[in-house]
């Protein structure tokens, strides 16, 4: 991830690919001793299971992003799959990991504040 030359998406890319992130996924772990069950993880925004997957993929909070950082893998005629997002987690192509870096940072500023207003 050299390629990526700003701090903030180079950070926010670091945390979700080695799942140190607040993602309903993730949060479900860290309580304790009653782990939530990975099922039960659910998106805030529509229900679903939040995950890596849907945060990128899914998710109609961020539309109007991952249109813009992540239309090659949206719009290619096949619809979006892990080995896809594995592909993007994978990627050294300086262009793939800028725009996934920037589309992460966005779209955690986007849930922080969804989270923020809406949530608590």
């Amino acid at each position: 991830m050299l390629n990526v030359n700003i701090d903030k998406y180079r950070y926010a890319l670091t945390i979700l690919r080695v799942s140190s992130h607040c993602l309903e996924v993730e949060r479900g772990r860290w309580h304790k001793p009653n782990k939530i069950p990975f099922e039960n993880s659910k998106c805030q925004y529509c229900n679903v299971l939040e995950d890596e997957f849907h945060f990128i993929f899914e998710c109609p909070m961020y539309n109007n992003i991952s249109h813009i950082y992540l239309q090659d893998y949206l719009d290619n005629g096949n619809s979006a799959n892990i080995p896809i997002l594995i592909n993007l987690f994978q990627s050294t192509d300086k262009n793939v990991n800028r725009n996934l870096s920037t589309f992460t940072y966005k779209a955690f500023e986007i849930r922080n504040q969804y989270y923020m207003y809406y949530v608590n």
